[in-house]
């Protein structure tokens, strides 16, 4: 889970990197898509943690929503999303 959530974070600045830098939505939209597989996986994982604390008798899990933030899925840029600024 650890390495699914380092991975958001590094793709979420290169995503971050990319849309400041102006870059068409084809490059932008190959990091978010990653992106959001890494999501999927990180949230499946969480599943599996909160499955196995239920087994062992722990019912309640606010801490591990604190403890392992998921950012929300991610939407696909369009062209239009691109800013106009960088062409020039």
């Amino acid at each position: 889970m650890g390495e699914c959530l380092q991975r958001l974070r590094v793709l979420e600045e290169r995503i971050r990197g990319l849309e400041g830098e102006g870059k068409v939505a084809k490059e932008v939209n190959v990091l978010i898509g990653e992106f959001n597989q890494v999501r999927e996986k990180a949230l499946k994982y969480l599943h599996y943690l909160i499955i196995h604390r239920e087994v062992i008798g722990f019912c309640r899990h606010p801490s591990l929503e604190k403890m392992y933030r998921i950012s929300t899925k991610k939407r696909f840029m369009s062209e239009e999303d691109v800013r106009e600024d960088h062409h020039t």
